[in-house]
């Protein structure tokens, strides 16, 4: 697979629910630190330190892929990234949007 249009379908697929069997709970098997490399880049990961709304810089939640389309800051890399505390604070400002 090399483009992130046929990972998105192939992820899709394999996630998607049986309206017929609602109650079935899938198992998703992954590879242990898929996405782990995205840390080695110290530029990449300095972009999306958290910032206090109270400065003047907003924290950059956001991931480009290659083709260099902007998307949201994927969960992994969220949770790796920031503390408990700080994704609350986030929850918070983005609540009062």
């Amino acid at each position: 697979i090399r483009s992130e249009k046929a990972i998105s379908y192939c992820v899709k697929y394999v996630t998607k629910i049986n309206p017929q069997k609602p109650n079935y709970i899938p198992k998703i098997l992954t590879s242990a630190g898929i996405g782990k490399g995205y840390f080695y880049d110290q530029d990449r990961v300095e972009k999306n330190f958290y910032v206090p709304k109270s400065e003047t810089d907003e924290t950059d939640e956001s991931y480009r892929l290659r083709g260099g389309q902007k998307i949201a800051l994927p969960i992994y890399y969220r949770n790796k990234i920031y503390t408990d505390e700080e994704r609350e604070k986030l929850w918070i400002e983005h609540q009062e949007l």
